[in-house]
């Protein structure tokens, strides 16, 4: 076994192409896609191999305590986009630094609602003197978080009608920037994992494999960014049928009780509509 070439196997093998040709999907597999799976299923990658080449009569099962399931499966693949992960991070501030950030944005909506502050702050006419004391506080909060957070968000922008807004167009970029280097390796694990004896059927769908991606990096990026990439994520989302709001409120609670987003990514694949419980089936 351990000079046989699964992925040579696999692309010339007519029994195991799907809706895509076998040859593409083994050759896109890299190694560390396989031995993850392998992982996730406790066995090794010279096993996984075996059963994935005997799946296909029926002659080679798993465990039957083992049930592949995608809750099975997701340590695995947080694991496995961790670099990419890191390097998401480093677009975004550290959770000490966005919640201080956070606190001053609601402060000035605070200080707005609470001195009935109208639309364009720079407008004296009928001020009282409350009003304009509050206008001064609110500009010296701008200021701090221009000069300690301009640089490190870039996409938080200052609107003289409703205080700091989200960017759509530079959270646009940024988003296709890391959504294709995030989602890429969960597509080709999900496909690899298609293939096991006793894998949930959805996975031999190609739009179910990209939804559950997308949906993992969609709420992923909502715990790294807050409410604030919402609108970055919404045709990524719609375009499974996904309530982008649903899911940056089931991220939301999760991340106000402290929880990481391993903690909550099923929660969120849940809120999406994806079964991670055995023998759900996606609608």
């Amino acid at each position: 076994m351990n000079n046989f070439d699964l992925k040579a196997y696999l692309a010339n093998n007519p029994l195991l192409t799907e809706s895509e040709d076998a040859e593409k999907v083994l050759a896109s597999t890299p190694d560390e896609i396989e031995a993850a799976l392998a992982a996730a299923l406790k066995i090794s990658p010279d096993e996984l191999e075996k059963k994935i080449l005997s799946g296909k009569d029926g002659k080679e099962k798993l465990d039957e305590s083992l049930t592949v399931t995608v809750a099975l499966l997701l340590p695995a693949i947080l694991n496995l986009v961790g670099k990419a992960a890191n390097k998401i991070k480093q677009q975004f501030l550290p959770k000490e630094e966005k919640d201080k950030l956070e606190s001053m944005l609601q402060q000035i909506k605070d200080i707005r609602k609470k001195h009935d502050i109208g639309t364009y702050i720079d407008n004296p006419f009928n001020d009282t003197p409350d009003q304009k004391r509050a206008k001064g506080l609110i500009k010296k909060i701008k200021n701090d978080i221009e000069h300690n957070y301009g640089a490190k968000v870039p996409w938080l922008k200052w609107d003289e009608e409703k205080g700091f807004i989200s960017d759509k167009q530079t959270l646009g970029h940024l988003g296709h920037k890391l959504h294709h280097v995030y989602t890429m390796p969960i597509e080709k694990f999900l496909h690899l994992a298609s293939f096991v004896p006793g894998s949930p059927k959805f996975l031999k769908d190609k739009k179910t494999r990209q939804k559950i991606a997308d949906v993992i990096y969609a709420g992923f990026m909502l715990w790294l960014g807050g409410t604030h990439v919402r609108h970055g994520l919404h045709d990524i989302l719609a375009g499974h049928g996904v309530d982008a709001v649903k899911i940056a409120d089931t991220v939301g609670n999760g991340y106000k009780s402290g929880l990481s987003f391993a903690e909550i990514a099923g929660e969120v694949l849940n809120a999406a509509g994806v079964g991670v419980e055995a023998g759900a089936e996606l609608t």
